[in-house]
């Protein structure tokens, strides 16, 4: 049965304020996730008047997926989020992408919200989930797409590299949605718009369909088929009056 987004949004909170109810009542530390944006945001929001400790926390700072931590207790340090740190290594010759390395660790029937972060950067990948798949994937995998895989398990502490950018940059008429879009996806104005109007964009995890919405630093944007990007602003004007801008796109 499929769902629309409210009553996607409507369970959601309905989990979260289940798992603060039981923090509350019998004394314990409560944990959801990991959350992406949209639902950090909700879980945010229905923790406001909770009258818990809330904290969001991904295995390192900054982390862009996060465990929501709730207690009566005034500290929720690091070390008691049930999250467990995975490194993957291919051979020089070959090669894996994120996009591989969700595939593969989906393939394995893990839900999404057991998988936190993945970073890249070379022959390897550091892989953040829960303290329950952990042992999935030591077990199980041993392929990302085409490549080869050996895993072990490491503290967070070890990791030494973050979240890969592309940087790019480009000259924009207007900060219109539809316009960004096209600029994002490097397609018509128009096929931008179709994107932007069948709820294909989102703005900081929320579905947006306004093609005049005008985006603002330090959003991010996220274009189905297209990839993930943060607006880091504008940096003047050109000399035909357009915006100079900056994005970076998750890699």
């Amino acid at each position: 049965m499929a769902f629309t987004i409210k009553q996607e949004q409507e369970l959601f909170l309905a989990r979260v304020e289940d798992q603060a109810r039981r923090a509350r009542e019998r004394g314990i530390t409560c944990f959801l996730g990991f959350l992406d944006d949209a639902q950090r945001r909700l879980a945010e929001d229905g923790l406001r008047y909770s009258g818990l400790s809330v904290r969001f926390f991904g295995g390192y700072e900054d982390a862009e997926r996060t465990i929501v931590g709730m207690s009566l207790e005034e500290e929720l340090p690091d070390q008691i989020y049930p999250i467990r740190c995975v490194e993957l290594r291919w051979h020089k010759e070959e090669q894996a992408t994120h996009r591989d390395v969700l595939g593969s660790l989906m393939g394995l029937a893990l839900k999404r919200e057991a998988v936190g972060d993945i970073l890249v950067e070379g022959q390897r990948a550091v892989v953040f989930v829960t303290d329950t798949v952990a042992p999935v994937l030591l077990r199980e995998l041993t392929r990302v797409g085409s490549a080869a895989v050996s895993c072990r398990e490491i503290s967070p502490s070890e990791v030494t590299f973050q979240r890969s950018f592309q940087q790019l940059s480009g000259t924009l008429s207007s900060l219109r949605l539809d316009c960004v879009t096209a600029f994002l996806a490097n397609t018509s104005r128009s096929r931008a718009s179709e994107l932007v109007r069948s709820g294909l964009v989102l703005i900081d995890g929320q579905p947006e369909q306004r093609c005049d919405h005008l985006i603002s630093q330090g959003n991010k944007i996220s274009i189905r088929g297209t990839g993930k990007f943060i607006y880091d602003g504008e940096t003047g004007r050109s000399k035909k009056d357009k915006w100079k801008v900056t994005f970076r796109k998750y890699q």
